[in-house]
């Protein structure tokens, strides 16, 4: 197994504070200086976003970082398209990558915790992604070992390349399993999240997700990830400015979650899903509330369809 740092991709647009604030956490990451960073600013959308986003750029550019690649984007790709093609490209060069978005902030101790967890698994086919985001949970708070899940998410995570070539952009789903409820049960991991409703959107056009296409490839080939039982990752961008947020996203107001954590965990050796965390998981109050975010975002947009047809 190589004992090399991981490279880091990271997906920036126009929010320069959010950005600054996520790479001096970086900054503070153990193992931060031997890690190689490829950031990756996408293009303008409109004339309107040109100045925000050559203010990122102008940012990037300067900073003076011997193991930073800049990579700008002339045309808006959008963030489906970007990660897409920025994780393919670090994955084919390096084997693996650690995935961050410019409105996380993380705790001194993720770098070590994706690193060790990318270096045990590289050749388990059972584990697809490392985690480095928790739902604040009091119950798993004191426990000291990373958490077997049948799911991912899109907050800090890292992966290989054997898991990533497999990612299918454009997955043919059995219409019989979108009406089923054992899927839906089974999707949407026993009520945490209304991921199969996500994935309905995105085959209609209504949003334009990589995050649930990605889900549903580790969730058709029985994958599997590892998650810290305390988050090491906490997200900045639900006020206002991301790509999935808005200024009447309640989140911020409804939860108050802990900090990142700086309590190191251990990784199992034997790979057993923890389906009593995602009781607890499920019925926390952080879950419950991003669960009707998303609902009530569903309705909206099923709502503006009807009105456009």
């Amino acid at each position: 197994m190589t004992e090399s740092k991981a490279p880091i991709a990271i997906f920036a647009y126009n929010r320069k504070d959010n950005l600054e604030g996520m790479l001096a956490s970086l900054q503070a990451c153990h193992g931060f200086a031997e890690s190689p960073i490829i950031l990756f600013v996408d293009g303008p959308k409109s004339e309107k976003d040109m100045a925000q986003v050559e203010a990122v750029r102008a940012y990037a550019r300067a900073l003076n970082w011997s193991n930073l690649e800049v990579v700008c984007r002339e045309k808006n790709m959008g963030l489906k398209q970007s990660i897409y093609t920025g994780v393919s490209s670090v994955c084919e060069r390096y084997g693996r990558v650690i995935v961050l978005e410019d409105d996380l902030l993380l705790s001194p101790v993720a770098l070590d915790y994706f690193n060790e967890g990318l270096t045990k698994y590289e050749n388990e086919p059972r584990i697809w992604s490392i985690v480095g985001y928790q739902y604040d949970v009091p119950e798993l708070r004191e426990h000291n070992t990373a958490l077997v899940l049948p799911f991912t998410h899109p907050w800090g995570w890292a992966t290989w390349q054997r898991a990533w070539k497999q990612f299918d952009m454009s997955p043919t789903v059995d219409p019989r399993n979108l009406r089923s409820r054992t899927f839906k049960d089974a999707f949407d991991v026993y009520g945490l999240r209304d991921f199969r409703n996500m994935l309905v959107l995105n085959a209609d056009g209504l949003i334009n997700s990589w995050y649930i296409l990605w889900y549903y490839t580790l969730f058709s080939a029985g994958g599997l990830s590892l998650f810290p039982p305390g988050s090491l990752i906490q997200n900045i961008g639900q006020k206002s400015g991301g790509t999935h947020a808005s200024g009447l996203n309640p989140y911020h107001l409804l939860v108050h979650p802990n900090p990142p954590t700086t309590q190191r965990c251990l990784f199992p050796d034997r790979l057993f899903v923890d389906y009593w965390a995602i009781d607890f998981i499920r019925d926390s109050r952080d879950a419950r509330v991003q669960k009707m975010i998303s609902c009530f975002g569903r309705i909206k947009r099923c709502l503006k369809k009807g009105a456009l047809g």
